[in-house]
């Protein structure tokens, strides 16, 4: 696979089509860690089209949880055969329409496998890391400005949200006038208690 793809079958457009987003509902699913490991099993089902995003978003409940979500790029679908066994591979309970339906429209929470994801390890520049995946922008917590010269330590961790149909990048400064993506790779569970 080429580190520079600049064909992108992305941004996902407003209204994708059914066929190619598939929420699942995952209630089984309670920490970040599992979602991930979720994820990169769907990612490996045979016939899952290049190209495919998988996210995750959280599900107020009851219970809070994750959900996954499996986005196929234009000019692929996801054919019934392959829904389930995207639904076995996942443990899913069934479809979440919901959770299809926002991504469909351009949101998910964390994209845990995107193309280029691979290239993500160490420490690049914000134009590198740009040329090497999907990721479309480096977006600096509480707005500031992540300069396109900016060095951003990946720490071998990248999740962008979907929004607005582009795969965001936050990060945060951190020590040597460098960033690293907001979320950490070391898993805790944050706001247990609310």
């Amino acid at each position: 696979m080429s580190t520079d793809l600049t064909a992108r079958p992305w941004p996902v457009p407003a209204g994708a089509g059914p066929g190619r987003v598939l929420g699942l509902s995952t209630p089984h699913l309670r920490t970040t860690a599992d979602a991930d490991a979720a994820a990169a099993r769907l990612a490996a089902v045979p016939g899952v089209p290049a190209g495919t995003l998988v996210a995750t978003s959280w599900v107020v409940g009851p219970p809070r949880h994750l959900a996954l979500v499996v986005l196929a790029p234009d000019g692929t679908s996801l054919p019934d055969a392959l829904v389930a066994e995207l639904l076995a591979a996942s443990g899913a309970a069934g479809p979440d329409d919901a959770v299809a339906a926002r991504a469909a429209a351009g949101d998910a929470d964390r994209v845990v496998v995107l193309p280029g994801a691979e290239h993500l390890v160490g420490v690049l520049d914000v134009g590198e890391l740009l040329r090497r995946s999907a990721v479309d922008a480096v977006v600096g917590l509480g707005g500031l400005v992540v300069p396109d010269d900016a060095v951003v330590d990946t720490r071998g961790h990248v999740r962008p949200r979907l929004a607005g149909g582009r795969l965001l990048l936050d990060v945060q400064p951190a020590r040597d006038g460098r960033w690293v993506p907001f979320e950490s790779p070391v898993h805790r569970a944050c706001c247990s208690a609310h």
